[in-house]
This record gives structure tokens, sequence and C-alpha cells, in this order.
């Protein structure tokens, strides 16, 4: 866990020197060529297809590699579903780029961190830190990250009974999705529809959810959805009075969610399942 996290810290803060020590390193090749090579000096075309050709293939290795770490911690609360652990890290990391002179841009880390807090249970930090964030730039990233906000904050305002607020959260969350580009906006629409069902569970509206959350759970990459699909389905068959499949999808939960918050309220559930009316939120 902690090679990840200082292998991430430093490749984050290496990103404005490695740009540096890259455009350095094209100057130097390219006023090599151009003394030994003639061509380069006789076709003005060169020196742009050479700067273009730079400028690509200078995140290649490195973006695909910091990526990479990314996933590494990115896993550990996804796979292995220990948000615990993935806030350790993403606290450190945020903790050391607050030292630095020109920090990178710590609202992504910390909507990160939100997601951490909100597995955890620790719903009023998550929605204290979302609350405090600017609006992100309009550029693929920015508006990317406005989806992640949005979807954070409906979750969190879930948990913590504020349905009214999640429901306008889920507005924002529907305008940002529908801003996305086509790719990105048909991987990101689950998103929306996950947080209308919760918003629908809360508000004890039960149409064609079991449906939605069989699907969502076949359909789940990973287990931390997985779990949440299952939850949820519990919580509707308990809600229905279908106690033996409420108890057999919070065993689920238990048996697969590892250090997630939702396993307790699924011990809780499986004590006296029968005697637990619905409760909202996801």
């Amino acid at each position: 866990m902690k090679k990840n996290y200082s292998l991430l810290i430093f490749l984050i803060k290496a990103n404005r020197p490695f740009a540096i020590a890259w455009a350095v390193l094209i100057v130097a090749v390219y006023t090599l060529f151009y003394n030994i090579t003639p061509m380069i000096r006789d076709y003005y075309v060169f020196p742009f297809l050479f700067i273009i050709g730079a400028a690509l293939l200078y995140p290649i290795p490195f973006t695909l590699f910091t990526r990479n770490q990314y996933k590494k911690v990115n896993s550990i609360l996804f796979t292995d579903c220990d948000p615990f652990g993935y806030i350790d890290i993403y606290r450190r990391i945020i903790d050391e780029l607050v030292k630095t002179k020109r920090p990178p841009a710590l609202s992504v880390y910390k909507l990160n961190l939100s997601a951490g807090l909100i597995a955890a249970g620790s719903y009023a930090e998550a929605y204290e830190i979302l609350g405090n964030f600017k609006y992100f730039k309009n550029n693929r990233i920015g508006r990317l990250s406005n989806v992640v906000r949005y979807n954070n904050l409906c979750s969190a305002c879930l948990k913590l009974g504020r349905t009214d607020e999640a429901k306008y959260y889920l507005d924002c969350l529907a305008g940002s999705v529908a801003a996305l580009s086509p790719f990105y906006r048909d991987k990101y629409m689950k998103y929306v529809d996950l947080a209308q069902y919760g918003i629908n569970i809360a508000k004890s509206i039960f149409d064609n959810a079991e449906n939605f959350y069989n699907e969502a759970f076949y359909k789940a990459v990973n287990d931390y959805e997985r779990a949440g699909s299952k939850f949820c389905l519990g919580k509707i068959y308990l809600h229905f009075g279908d106690t033996a499949r409420a108890k057999e999808a919070f065993e689920y939960v238990v048996k697969h969610g590892n250090k997630l918050h939702i396993v307790e309220e699924a011990k809780e559930r499986l004590d006296e399942p029968e005697t637990h009316p619905a409760r909202g939120g996801l």
C-alpha cells in the first residue's frame, strides 16, 4: 500500500519536471539532426512534423504508467472493498501535495477521497468536502469531475436522509452527464439511473427496482458495485416481505463487501430481517 502511495505522489509531482525535461530533450535532438541532416534545413515541413510527433509521443509512456498506478490504488476500494486503506492513501497524497509550492488541482484527489468516505460510512465528512468545491474548468477533465462530484453528493445526501437535496444533485448530475461527449455520456449514464432509483427507494417507490438492480448486479465490473446492488436488492425484498431472498442478498454483501459500511448495515438487517422496514438511501 505504501509503495503505491509513494510512487503515485512521485509521479504527480514529476509531471511538470518531466514535461520540461522532455522539451529540453526534443530541442537537443532537433538541434543535433539540424546540424547533421541537410534535409531538415531545406524542407520547412520537417520541423513542424518533428514538433507535432514529439508532442504526441510525450504523454504516452508517462500517462500509461501513471494510470496504472491509479488503477492499483483504486482497486483497493473497488476490488478489495477496503475504503479505509483507500482513504489513508488519498489523505496522504493530499497532505503531501499541499506542502508543494505549486500543488496540482487538489479537487480531483478530494473527489477520490470523498468516494472512500462514502464507502466507509463517513457521509457528513464527504458532504462537507464536496460542498467546498469550486466549479471545475469546462474541459474534458472538468466535465468528468463535475459528474463524479454530483454523483457523490447525491449518494451522501441519500445516506444523510436529505432526499430533496439528493434530487437537486440528481438533476445536476443528469445535466453534467448530458454535457459529456457521446462516449463518456454512455459510460456515465448508469450513475444517473442508480441515483434515480436510490431516491425512489428512499421515497418508498419500488417500480421496476428489482429488475433494475438485478441487471446492475450482472453488469457490475467489480465487487464494490456488486455488493451495492445486492444491498439494494435486500432492501427491496425486505420491503415486500420476502425475507428469504432478503437474507440471501444481505449475506452476499457480508461475504463480499469486506470493510464497506453497507456490510455493517447488512449485518443489522440479518439480525432481525423481518422486523426491519426498508430504509431509504443507497
